[in-house]
């Protein structure tokens, strides 16, 4: 049964809550539906829609009286049920005090969502004449997940990212450190003097925005700087910058393929790239996770119903950090003349000779057509951007809408990111210590017989199974102290949840002893 028939056939009529309004002069009727959201009651008065009134609850059940502002919404609406007939009107609430809210969120607990029966997935395309409908599903799911201590989304961080964070405990409203191990800040350059310095410098010269976007007023020195640096780094002619890596994938394939072109990327791959192609216009098709075979049986099936064509990969997986076969499908792509395009957004300053990301670490410099990256891992700051020939990036200059027609990146985040790139180069010692912490990680986890998704590079993700699991393995893995990515469906198979964890430069030998121990620990209780 979907969700909204679930809902619907769940859901209780409450009794003996009768609504009153002095605006109107009094009683109104007997509530029949009631949410966060709004009341439907049964009552012969027939308000206007638009009409604003003042509200009374009045439950007998709980003796308690709910007051809110709200708006007639609907009316003269004919109901009938087991045990009720007549007309209602629905009313939505505009305000209502938290006290209120709260003896609300009392009264109609019996119909909230129950979290453990239902995932993200189950309130996509509800099919309702109210748009918001959904997002009252929804947030009921999530309020639901937050009471039970499942939902750790949005967790208030207190402190700069290191190895250890202080945040908020969502149970005891007190402040509690925790091990982090759900951070893209791969060097710790976050917090590094040089970069922090050079921000200041930045912002006491530029101020904190750019202004404009990039073709008109928006780009000062530090961008073309920035621009040129990556380029010479990465072995590329040019770059383009974005002001996320987001819109980098996005802007990227939009402007680049058309609607008699294809694209085909890996069934793994980031969701911007999917936005991407849907923008584009153009026709995409997803191969089997790193599966050379089915990529060329799809190329050879689709050779002569497209012009265009250019593959998507990741250079590192960000869900179970594992490599691309970048050999082989450059070999394929060659093969049906086809462009290539690698993602390395977790792959710069981690792979390749001091950093150079994936496309380096196989030695294939020259040989792949583009290569985007992201400001916002190794280098510690904000922003994507595109390598490719002169060409291309001026093309993209004048033809990809998220970058003409988006502010550039603020002066002082470029010089971060400058700042940033200066120290990969300059201070080897910072990957070397990733690598020694990534293997170590890797040995421990092994000798504690937990299995863990196959990995190449810093990111371990170890599959959970189904999602009510995953709740509460995750629960106690962030009550032990450890903050790690819970993947829910849809982000992965409902039967393949996971958690997540990224190793850093900053980690310290007992910060990964004690997340093994944590980690071993929950997976054995649940």
């Amino acid at each position: 049964m979907n969700l909204v028939n679930r809902r619907k056939s769940e859901r209780k009529k409450l009794e003996g809550i009768e609504v009153y309004s002095r605006t109107v002069g009094g009683y109104l009727g007997k509530s029949m539906d009631i949410s966060l959201f709004g009341v439907f009651v049964l009552s012969e008065r027939e308000l206007p829609v638009g009409a604003k009134i003042l509200l009374e609850l009045n439950s007998s059940k709980n003796n308690s009286i709910i007051k809110a502002l709200g708006e007639v919404k609907r009316n003269n609406i004919s109901f009938a049920n087991d045990s009720h007939q007549g007309k209602g009107m629905g009313i939505e609430f505009i305000h209502i005090y938290e006290v209120y809210k709260s003896r609300l969120l009392e009264l109609i607990n019996k119909n909230w969502v129950n979290s453990d029966e239902y995932n993200l997935g189950d309130f996509f395309n509800i099919p309702s004449d109210d748009l918001f409908f959904k997002t009252e599903s929804a947030f009921s799911y999530l309020k639901d997940m937050e009471a039970k201590g499942y939902n750790r989304y949005r967790t208030m961080l207190l402190s700069s990212v290191k190895n250890r964070v202080n945040v908020l405990d969502q149970k005891t409203n007190k402040v509690k450190e925790i091990i982090m191990m759900g951070s893209s800040d791969y060097l710790g350059l976050i917090n590094h003097p040089k970069v922090k310095d050079a921000t200041k410098i930045a912002t006491e010269k530029y101020g904190m925005g750019s202004s404009s976007a990039p073709l008109l007023a928006g780009t000062s020195d530090l961008h073309y700087e920035l621009e040129e640096k990556l380029a010479k780094f990465l072995n590329f002619e040019e770059v383009i910058i974005f002001p996320t890596g987001y819109m980098a994938n996005m802007g990227c394939i939009s402007a680049l393929v058309d609607k008699d072109d294809l694209t085909i990327f890996d069934s793994a791959i980031h969701a911007s790239v999917l936005d991407g192609c849907k923008l584009s216009g153009g026709s995409f098709r997803i191969f089997k996770h790193s599966d050379i075979r089915n990529l060329s049986m799809l190329l050879s099936k689709y050779q002569d119903k497209f012009k265009g064509k250019l593959i998507v990969v990741e250079g590192v997986y960000s869900m179970d950090g594992d490599l691309v076969p970048l050999p082989d499908i450059l070999g394929i792509a060659k093969e049906f003349g086809a462009r290539i395009m690698v993602d390395d957004a977790h792959g710069i300053g981690v792979m390749g000779k001091n950093g150079q990301g994936t496309v380096n670490h196989f030695g294939l410099d020259d040989q792949v057509d583009i290569v985007m990256g992201s400001l916002s891992k190794s280098l510690g700051c904000l922003g994507g951007f595109v390598a490719s020939s002169k060409e291309v990036i001026h093309y993209l200059r004048y033809f990809s809408k998220p970058y003409f027609y988006a502010v550039n990146l603020p002066p002082p985040i470029a010089a971060s990111a400058l700042a940033a790139l200066g120290i990969i180069e300059t201070e080897p010692k910072l990957i070397k210590q990733l690598w020694k912490n990534t293997n170590y990680f890797k040995e421990k986890l092994t000798i504690s017989g937990v299995e863990f998704n196959h990995s190449e590079t810093p990111i371990f993700s170890v599959t959970v199974g189904e999602e009510l699991r995953l709740k509460k393995v995750s629960k106690y893995i962030h009550e032990q102290g450890v903050y790690v990515d819970t993947i829910p469906y849809p982000a992965v198979p409902n039967d393949k949840t996971r958690i997540r964890m990224r190793v850093t430069a900053m980690h310290k030998k007992s910060d990964l002893d004690e997340v093994v121990s944590v980690i071993h620990d929950a997976l054995d209780k649940y």
